[in-house]
């Protein structure tokens, strides 16, 4: 009639944010214990960069240019740890995951697309606590996201 299911046990899976963030093919928080994002701003809408210039008697305007400038991508995490050892390991672990230049970045609610970014930001948190909050930016010098899969484009 109905399916046992232990809770104790479903409960001891790691279950990812729809925000996690995967670098270079691993979400942040499978390789840290304690670590979770809570959320990522940047990923929206950007607004290009118009330069426009007025001539003589028109009315208005011409467009000279149209740019996309590059994109900051701000993830929030936490991390809590039981000890200030583990805490220590916890943001050394998170400190070398982020030590990379051009990395591939997949979001869990958006696993077809990626960004290409380097961490270029690492925000304080509060000193003393096993439990923080803080932040770390990414660089996305070329602001589009691409798909994951690859398509072989053929002449008709």
């Amino acid at each position: 009639m109905y399916t046992f299911r232990d809770t104790i046990e479903a409960s001891e899976e790691i279950v990812l944010p729809s925000e996690a963030l995967k670098i270079n093919g691993e979400y942040i928080e499978n390789q840290i214990s304690g670590y979770r994002t809570l959320h990522v701003a940047g990923r929206e809408a950007l607004s290009p960069d118009v330069v426009s210039y007025g001539t003589g008697v028109r009315d208005g305007s011409r467009i000279k240019s149209k740019r996309y400038p590059e994109r900051i991508l701000v993830v929030t995490y936490q991390i809590i740890a039981k000890t200030n050892e583990e805490f220590r390991e916890a943001y050394n672990k998170l400190g070398k995951i982020l030590n990379v230049k051009e990395a591939e970045l997949i979001f869990h609610d958006e696993e077809d697309k990626f960004f290409i970014g380097t961490p270029c930001i690492m925000g304080e948190v509060t000193p003393g606590k096993n439990a923080v909050v803080g932040n770390f930016e990414i660089l996305c010098a070329d602001p589009f996201k691409y798909s994951v899969i690859e398509y072989e484009a053929k002449p008709s």
